[in-house]
């Protein structure tokens, strides 16, 4: 469609009104209001959606217009003229506007065919599409499990989840169980309830289908995953071509939804889609006849490296390990800079992933990859991160942050998630509350923590505050107990589109979860704090990585999509 208007228009101006939910959260990018176009007195919301007026201007007649086919060789007709409004103010600015020739409000855009000719302003290297896609370095990914009925499948306890299975198998008859999980036996579209637990009943309840399940980042839950039938709306058995527990898998998405692309993490534990949308899992190994023509050379357990001929031709050529790939991947996309200087292509396909042609400058990247996964990875303790010794204590501000504390003179902690953290809403559905986190400003020790971590990681405690911001939060589970002096940068950070330790806790509230938190859940917490303030702090690192990588890329020796 942009393509025809390229070719049926003179002139095509885009006004964009923004003021959308989704994407900007109804915010200026300097944090003011930026209600809907729409907004009334009576109604401030107006409309949830963004909107934009596109004026479109053609002033050949009908039989003159030129439909060539868009080609390198064939410049486009229209000139695309594109201008952000913004605030509460964005009639009032139409209408100051209005007169004149206006040209001196807008940006003139270049419709870039690779990227879907889009009319905006976008942010990409000139020599990104040249890149290979992550498909085209592993070619075998699956997207992850998909229960649609989470409420009765999977839970935080094993216990529980094996007492609700057992009972799902048991002799109770379908009344009975409807009328007690409704939502099993509730029939829906390819989900006929009674006659799938007809079937299973005459097999019988499999216990090794309990198994650790990956359910958002940073929450490990349980699923039983039942690999017959549609008990599971996708229930994704290749992931049994992989060795749960022991593989890393790095997931990705073909198309980012939201502006900010937060994809990368990694897991080894069977994974869901992730919530909001569908997310791939492109493992480093995994076994099977059906994959075996895919993949790279064995290795000791049987299994084979994840890696396509151009992988294979690449690492060949510089004598570099099969794991190379995969971790480098991992490192690329954790890069803020890559992030944020790819963000216009990023949005419209598989991420393009730059292979440098010199072998040392890969390996850098490649252990880079390996920090990456180590930090991100909860199935693992971190040694020097999330655990030290008497030998190797922990550094000063590792020992600081996320630390349990409770505001009773006994100091006894009371792990009941009492601070509207998140409620149950419609259909048993865990809905988000605004919580408690506190901000404060850093104390001295805390100061001096941070300068000591800078020198180690080789910046200053000016770059420091700037990765973990200037202050720090206070994350209260209830009135008496928190998890002091949480980096803000940590407090807001994103994977996958979710404010990860919010996120983690508005499944926890104790109304919702039954019980208060264990030591080691609220000890997971902490964990997550020290992981995520290292891998901030990591970014210059990760920044500098990816553009010697980019720049180094091998160009037209790397041939892909």
């Amino acid at each position: 469609m942009r393509e025809s208007f390229l070719y049926q228009f003179d002139e095509i101006w885009i006004d964009c009104l923004n003021g959308d939910k989704n994407k900007n959260g109804k915010r200026t990018p300097d944090g003011r209001p930026d209600p809907s176009i729409f907004s009334t007195r009576e109604n401030p919301e107006g409309i949830g959606v963004g909107t934009a007026i596109g004026l479109c201007v053609r002033q050949a007649k009908p039989n003159e217009v030129d439909t060539t086919v868009a080609s390198p060789d064939q410049p486009y007709r229209a000139q695309v003229r594109f201008r952000h409004l913004w605030g509460r103010d964005k009639r009032e600015q139409l209408r100051a506007t209005a007169e004149g020739d206006g040209v001196q409000h807008y940006e003139v855009i270049t419709p870039s065919l690779p990227l879907g000719l889009p009319f905006m302003p976008g942010q990409v290297r000139a020599d990104y599409n040249q890149w290979p896609i992550l498909p085209d370095l592993m070619p075998h990914y699956w997207q992850g499990v998909k229960t649609s009925r989470d409420d009765f499948l999977v839970d935080i306890d094993l216990e529980r989840l094996k007492n609700r299975m057992q009972e799902y198998f048991s002799d109770l008859d379908d009344e009975e169980m409807t009328a007690r999980y409704p939502s099993i036996m509730t029939p829906g579209s390819r989900y006929n309830a009674r006659r799938i637990r007809s079937a299973l009943r005459s097999r019988g309840i499999d216990h090794g289908a309990l198994v650790r399940y990956q359910y958002r980042p940073f929450d490990m839950r349980w699923v039983y995953w039942e690999k017959e039938g549609k008990l599971l709306d996708e229930k994704r058995i290749e992931f049994t071509k992989v060795d749960l527990g022991h593989t890393y898998m790095l997931e990705c998405r073909a198309k980012q939804a939201k502006d900010n692309f937060d994809r990368g993490y990694i897991t080894k534990q069977l994974p869901d889609n992730f919530g909001n949308g569908q997310s791939s899992y492109f493992p480093i190994t995994c076994s099977g006849d059906q994959v075996a023509s895919l993949l790279s050379e064995t290795i000791d357990s049987g299994s084979l490296y994840n890696l396509s001929e151009l992988s294979q031709r690449y690492l060949a050529d510089r004598k570099l390990p099969p794991d190379c790939i995969f971790f480098h991947a991992a490192a690329t996309l954790n890069s803020p800079s890559y992030r944020e200087l790819n963000a216009d292509p990023l949005r419209q396909s598989w991420p393009r992933i730059p292979l440098p042609d010199d072998a040392a400058l890969l390996l850098r990247s490649v252990a880079l990859g390996r920090r990456v996964a180590a930090l991100l990875d909860m199935s693992s303790p971190v040694p020097g991160v999330t655990r030290g010794s008497a030998a190797d204590p922990l550094p000063d501000l590792l020992s600081l942050v996320g630390q349990m504390k409770s505001m009773t003179l006994s100091g006894d902690l009371n792990g009941r998630v009492q601070a509207r953290w998140g409620y149950r809403g419609q259909n048993n559905t865990c809905m988000p509350g605004p919580g408690d986190a506190r901000p404060r400003p850093w104390t001295q020790a805390e100061q001096a923590a941070i300068t000591t971590a800078a020198a180690a990681h080789g910046i200053t405690p000016e770059q420091a505050l700037s990765l973990l911001g200037t202050e720090c939060f206070d994350i209260h589970l209830n009135a008496d107990t928190y998890w002091t002096a949480v980096p803000a940068a940590v407090w807001r950070f994103t994977i996958g589109g979710y404010q990860v330790i919010k996120k983690w806790l508005s499944y926890r509230e104790v109304e919702l979860l039954g019980r208060p938190l264990t030591t080691e859940e609220m000890t997971h917490i902490r964990d997550i704090v020290r992981r995520l303030t290292v891998l901030l702090l990591l970014t210059p690192a990760l920044d500098d990585n990816y553009q010697a990588c980019a720049a180094g890329h091998g160009g037209g020796r790397l041939k892909s999509r």
